[in-house]
């Protein structure tokens, strides 16, 4: 499938998506689209929402092949108020705009600041899986010696099998 052409600049699209999904996408959604994907054609409105992002957009464009599509994650309103205080991503860039330079270079520190502490905390979950993992038994502990050794001959290969092998296997 060939892609479709942008018909608009970043910031028309951001402000057209974002005030679409504000006024006719989000008054639809239900508390099971919570956290789902809504792709939004900016053109139309026409929306279609999955959990999954490829197949939301998906759906829209077996509609609509030619869609302008805006994706947000949706966030149902509960009692007339966000789950989370969001601002769409359009008026962030606007707002960005109006930072001096030196706010604007503070805000980008901020952010990677943030981002590099959720990359720590993806990493220390993916440690603790790994860890319940072997103590599960579900992994067996590994040297530097096994991977150097795998790359060289089929010798070697017997070697580290042999170091490898716990006492009292054959």
């Amino acid at each position: 499938m060939a892609a479709t052409e942008r018909r608009y600049s970043k910031e028309e699209f951001a402000r057209r998506g974002d005030a679409i999904y504000e006024k006719e996408v989000r008054p639809q959604l239900k508390a099971a689209d919570d956290g789902k994907f809504a792709a939004i054609d900016i053109e139309t409105g026409t929306f279609a929402v999955d959990a999954d992002e490829l197949k939301a957009g998906n759906k829209l464009r077996a509609r609509l092949p030619q869609a302008q599509i805006w994706m947000v994650r949706a966030v149902h309103r509960f009692g007339g108020l966000d789950r989370r205080d969001v601002m769409p991503f359009g008026e962030v860039l606007e707002a960005a705009d109006h930072l001096s330079q030196d706010e604007q270079r503070e805000l980008i520190a901020i952010l990677q600041r943030r981002l590099a502490q959720a990359a720590r905390t993806r990493l220390a979950a993916e440690v603790q899986e790994a860890r319940q993992e072997f103590a599960d038994g579900r992994c067996s502990p590994a040297i530097p010696d096994k991977f150097m050794l795998t790359m060289d001959n089929d010798e070697d290969q017997d070697e580290l099998n042999r170091r490898l092998r716990k006492p009292g296997e054959p």
